[in-house]
């Protein structure tokens, strides 16, 4: 049997991709534009984020001053933990990568040029990191059992490590060349910061909404019932047969009504009948 991709290819015409293989295609995309941004001055420039450029508008700085490095060596160790971030991401169930990039991106340069005014130029991949760390030890803690106990240890490894880096008794894991350029640690805690603040959905987390409400005549007192929940396994002469379902028994409502009939009625979903006198 066709997949639902062969299917949608065969009647298009056109070939459509696994979402494992577009999401590794976007991450590959995603380091070559990092490179290039390192490696090309033009576009390194273009890049990188500079405060004065984006308050002449160029806003696009937000997301793509995260590619811009500052040496190749800079760019090869974020990038390496960049990739083991996003791999252990997708094994929690992480699916929204492109949102967290998206906002989580923009939100951390937004903060970083808020919170230090000092800060003239910022480029790297670190912010980002510390970003998907975060992210990475809410969804373990979230998924719990040993995986909680697992995210509140890489919270607190994480929260060390910054520290010990902020007071300056940590060694530098990159050599800049230039004394111009230094590690902006501040990064590092507004990435873990928006990391632990944005909203966590997993797959297969999506949004059901309560069925349609049923009425039921019980019997003989003439008690109505109120499910949220039916079960459609009959059709007889075109109209389905909705029972309630056993899980939402806890949830049902009774309203007393004046016994019409010494007979049971059948049941008449969304609607009540009264009696007649």
């Amino acid at each position: 049997m066709k997949t639902y991709n062969e299917q949608v290819g065969a009647t298009h015409g056109v070939a459509v991709l696994p979402a494992a293989a577009s999401r590794r295609h976007g991450l590959v995309g995603l380091l070559v534009l990092a490179a290039l941004a390192t490696v090309h001055p033009n576009f390194h420039a273009w890049c990188v984020l500079d405060r004065d450029a984006l308050a002449a508008g160029e806003v696009w700085r937000l997301w793509t001053g995260h590619l811009a490095h500052f040496s190749v060596r800079h760019l090869l160790v974020d990038a390496l933990v960049f990739v083991l971030l996003v791999g252990a991401l997708r094994r929690a169930g992480e699916c929204c990568f492109a949102r967290v990039l998206f906002v989580g991106g923009a939100g951390l340069s937004a903060s970083l040029c808020i919170c230090d005014a000092w800060l003239a130029r910022y480029g790297g991949l670190s912010g980002l990191n510390a970003l998907l760390l975060g992210r990475l030890a809410l969804c373990w803690f979230q998924t719990g059992g040993r995986e909680r106990g697992a995210g509140l240890a890489l919270l607190a490894v994480a929260v060390g490590k910054f520290t010990i880096d902020s007071i300056g008794l940590g060694g530098l894991s990159v050599e800049f060349g230039s004394v111009v350029i230094v590690p902006s640690h501040l990064s590092h805690w507004l990435g873990l910061f928006w990391g632990l603040m944005l909203p966590s959905i997993k797959a297969g987390q999506l949004f059901q909404p309560d069925p349609p409400l049923q009425f039921q005549n019980l019997g003989e007192a003439g008690t109505m019932q109120l499910s949220h929940g039916w079960n459609t396994d009959e059709t007889r002469m075109g109209t389905r047969k909705r029972q309630p379902s056993k899980e939402t028994n806890t949830h049902t409502k009774r309203w007393v009504t004046r016994q019409a009939s010494s007979r049971q009625s059948p049941a008449v979903p969304c609607s009540i009948r009264g009696s007649n006198e």
